[in-house]
């Protein structure tokens, strides 16, 4: 192995040529692309395994190598000018070839070479100036690199969108700078850490977000798997809500919240909202609290607590009920379930319970009532109706005996209907007494 600049047989070329056996060093002078064809490798041992090819800085083109007979050909292929290459035979039917470049010191580890069958050649000395030497790993400015025994290299350095990865002739550059790089360094994995990216513990959570921008969370479109927001098994700490919209003043009819959507035949039966919360204790349940305010200085004619209206509108059918009760077109569905329960005397429950108060204004001559109906269209069969599928009511109304709006005591400035037949009555209850309202035909 002769690396030490004296070499035994030189060759030059300047067009295609076939190297010889015997040479050790061959430099190229080529005006044009050429083929350097290696002799075969059977034909090289010993002292003659290695060779060196140098094409000359004043070279204007490609000097390409080429196999003889059935060998083959192991690292590059071609040469530029001013590279210089290194090539080893096996002593059997392969070559292969390391490509140098200007430099000193170079080396190249001899298991690199240690291949090439029969040679003894100090592979530690320098390839005549033509590669660096080299440590596996670490990268020298300047300086070609080697990787090291698990692929690595201590640094690289890469301008933004260097880096491409993919499958061959598919390679996708990496965009993102080295600053971005870093706003992952020191994230901690299911915490929220400030100016660092967010990484998600193996159940996918997270601990906190302290503030998400206006507009910065949108669910629209998409087909979630399960459900887009889950609050199971949440405990509020004390005077906290889930969701909480303190001062925040709608601008717009739909208020704060709004959902709209529509159902064809599935699901059959489709809550708009549905909302289930059970007491194991003394805690009371007080529903949907709803609270709209006229405050000092307002003045408007109407406000709402709860606004509930079903609209069928034209092209639409209403199918039968066929008599059953519950089955229909309800604003308003309310129902009271008395199921299996203890029910302590004075216990009070109602399906709907009713309240007017008025603290300082006399309203007494005022349209205030406890219920107004109105009949806003065409002609309603009935007020009330009233369905009777279990044991019936024992009263049609209570009512406390204090003249307001009944009264046990006759009254002087009622007629005496007495002695006119009634054709009816409806019972009812006035205070803990029993009395009857009876009904009298039209007049002939």
């Amino acid at each position: 192995m002769s690396l030490d600049g004296d070499y035994r047989v030189e060759q030059a070329i300047t067009t295609d040529a076939t190297l010889d056996k015997d040479t050790d060093l061959c430099t190229a002078l080529i005006a044009a692309p050429s083929t350097l064809t290696l002799p075969l490798a059977k034909d090289c041992r010993g002292a003659k395994a290695e060779k060196t090819i140098l094409n000359e800085t004043g070279s204007a083109a490609t000097l390409s190598f080429a196999a003889a007979g059935s060998d083959t050909i192991e690292g590059i292929t071609a040469s530029g000018a001013g590279d210089g290459a290194v090539i080893v035979s096996n002593g059997a039917s392969k070559w292969r070839i390391i490509r140098g470049s200007s430099g000193t010191g170079a080396t190249v580890s001899e298991a690199e070479l240690a291949f090439a069958d029969n040679t003894t050649a100090n592979a530690t000395a320098a390839l005549h100036g033509l590669m660096p030497k080299l440590t596996p790993g670490v990268a020298t400015a300047s300086q070609p690199v080697t990787l090291g025994a698990s692929k690595n290299l201590d640094v690289l350095g890469l301008p933004v969108s260097g880096l491409k990865i993919g499958a061959a002739g598919a390679e996708v550059a990496v965009d993102p700078s080295a600053a971005e790089f870093n706003v992952l360094k020191s994230a901690v994995v299911g915490t929220v850490v400030a100016s660092k990216a967010v990484v998600v513990d193996a159940s996918k959570n997270i601990a906190r977000f302290e503030t998400i921008g206006t507009d910065a969370l949108d669910l629209s479109s998409g087909t979630p798997a399960s459900h887009p927001i889950n609050m199971e098994s949440l405990t509020l700490p004390a005077n906290s809500n889930a969701i909480r919209g303190a001062s925040v003043n709608p601008t717009r009819t739909s208020g704060w919240i709004s959902f709209s959507g529509t159902i064809g035949a599935t699901p059959a039966q489709c809550y708009t909202d549905y909302r289930e919360l059970h007491t194991t204790g003394v805690a009371q349940i007080l529903g949907i609290g709803s609270f709209p305010f006229m405050d000092s200085g307002a003045s408007s004619n109407s406000m709402f607590a709860l606004q509930a209206i079903c609209e069928v509108d034209a092209g639409a059918i209403v199918t039968t009920a066929a008599g059953a009760p519950a089955v229909g077109i309800f604003p308003i569905f309310a129902k009271l379930l008395l199921n299996g329960e203890t029910f302590n005397p004075g216990g009070v429950a109602a399906a709907a319970f009713l309240a007017v108060q008025s603290n300082v204004t006399d309203v007494s001559t005022e349209d205030v009532s406890a219920i107004n109906v109105e009949n806003a269209s065409g002609l309603t069969k009935s007020l009330l109706h009233l369905t009777n599928t279990a044991n019936g009511f024992t009263n049609l109304l209570w009512l406390p005996d204090d003249g307001l709006p009944a009264s046990l005591t006759n009254g002087s400035d009622l007629n005496d209907i007495s002695a006119t037949a009634n054709a009816g009555w409806i019972k009812v209850l006035i205070g803990s007494t029993v009395r009857y309202i009876p009904l009298y035909e039209a007049k002939a």
